[in-house]
C-alpha cells in the first residue's frame, strides 16, 4: 500500500463527495513533501457544479519518474504541450474536468480510517460533457 499526504484541514468535514466526474476550478498549487520524502505539488480544486458545488478535492503530483504522467495530465488540462516553463499561478482560477475517487486512508492525527475524496485524473474542461455522457452509458455485458 502506498502512502498519500492529505491536509484534512482543507477537506470538507462531511467528506461525502462521491466518486464521479466534476468540473473544478483550480484554487491553489503549493510545493510539498510526501511522507516518502519526495517533492510534489499539492493541487486544491473547488467543485464548480452539481450537488457538490463549493466542496474541495485535492490531487498530488509527485516528482518521481514513475509518477510524472500524472503531472503531465494536469499540465495538459491547461493546454501545455511539449517542453514547458510554467508558473502554476497562471492556472489559478481556471477550470478542468476532474475524476474523483474515494479512498480509505489513515488519519495521521487520530490513526483512524477515514474516507477521503481525491482527484485521480485531470482533463481539459471541454471534455466534461463527453465524460459525463460516457459515465451515463449503460455498460455492455
Amino acid at each position: 500500500m502506498s502512502n498519500q499526504i492529505y491536509n484534512l484541514a482543507d477537506t470538507s468535514d462531511d467528506g461525502n463527495i462521491p466518486a464521479g466526474v466534476y468540473l473544478a476550478e483550480l484554487r491553489r498549487v503549493k510545493e510539498a513533501i510526501s511522507r516518502a520524502d519526495n517533492k510534489m505539488w499539492a493541487w486544491t480544486w473547488r467543485i464548480e457544479n452539481g450537488d457538490y458545488d463549493g466542496e474541495y478535492v485535492h490531487s498530488y503530483t509527485v516528482f518521481l519518474d514513475s509518477q510524472l504522467w500524472f503531472l503531465k495530465h494536469h499540465l495538459e488540462a491547461f493546454g501545455c504541450r511539449g517542453e514547458v516553463d510554467i508558473d502554476t499561478d497562471d492556472f489559478i482560477g481556471r477550470c478542468a474536468c476532474v475524476i474523483v475517487e474515494v479512498k480509505e486512508i489513515t488519519d495521521k492525527d487520530t490513526n483512524e480510517q477515514v474516507e477521503v475524496p481525491f482527484v485521480v485524473e485531470v482533463y481539459p474542461a471541454d471534455k466534461y460533457e463527453q465524460l459525463i455522457r460516457q459515465q451515463r452509458k449503460p455498460k455492455e455485458k
